[in-house]
């Protein structure tokens, strides 16, 4: 367990995407650090979301009057634990009362091609291996009676867009009235830890090697803590099996015979 956050006590407010709300307290706490649920005289920063410093809430009205809270965008976190030895970043460029000034005018505003912006927008992409492999997999398990709809999870590696490339894996489980998304991967992970998060979860869920997705072979019935077999519903999950970039094209081409 690192100590590079020894002298960081941090709060949370605001809705953040993809599970990172449930993970930031982790990720602190990991590294030396403390978490607070308000904010208290003990707190350092103050993690938000641009939306909820706008709405000047309860916790960042206490923040701004404490005077020695630092009120940062989640950024400043992802870059701190990205940063060599993960040394917490100067707060400067992270601060939402900097971050959220309206922007200056242009003098002569351009026109954008909105199809530009789209592609901007889009910032990471499943991750397609030089093998051809798509790290990307849906799997599903029975439902549980009288339950007629299959739970199902997804399981992805993403690839940022933007150079130079960073990866992180996602697992979404949803069933009837209930999906959540787990981050498997630290932010802004190298190649080889993000796949090696994707081999460990498949194999947890499927009892099986990603790397044998492809064969016939049922893996034993799973089973509890005191050996015996679980029901199907809380069994292993099986997967579709992968397909290559060479399959999805051959597989959306039109049949000439």
């Amino acid at each position: 367990m690192g100590r590079t956050f020894q002298r960081v006590h941090c709060a949370l407010v605001g809705k953040f995407d993809d599970g990172i709300k449930e993970k930031i307290p982790q990720w602190i706490r990991a590294n030396g650090g403390q978490f607070s649920r308000a904010v208290n005289s003990n707190v350092t920063h103050l993690i938000a979301t641009e939306q909820a410093y706008k709405d000047n809430g309860s916790l960042v009205q206490v923040a701004k009057s404490s005077g020695n809270v630092k009120i940062v965008s989640y950024d400043w976190l992802e870059d701190s634990l990205q940063a060599p030895n993960r040394i917490p970043k100067k707060e400067g460029p992270y601060l939402l009362e900097n971050l959220t000034k309206p922007a200056q005018p242009q003098a002569k505003p351009k026109k954008v091609d909105s199809d530009r912006i789209t592609k901007v927008q889009k910032a990471r992409q499943t991750f397609h291996a030089k093998d051809g492999v798509v790290y990307n997999v849906t799997m599903f398990r029975a439902p549980k009676p009288p339950s007629k709809t299959r739970e199902k999870c997804q399981l992805a590696v993403f690839e940022t867009i933007k150079k130079p490339h960073s990866y992180s894996t996602f697992a979404k489980f949803s069933r009837t009235g209930k999906s959540t998304v787990q981050i498997l991967s630290k932010p802004k992970a190298k190649l080889d830890s993000a796949i090696a998060e994707f081999n460990k979860f498949f194999k947890e869920q499927t009892g099986k090697e990603w790397k044998d997705m492809g064969d016939d072979k049922v893996p034993s019935p799973k089973v509890g803590a005191g050996g015996e077999s679980l029901p199907i519903h809380e069994g292993w999950f099986y997967a579709e099996r992968p397909r290559s970039i060479l399959a999805e094209y051959l597989r959306a081409a039109p049949n000439l015979e």
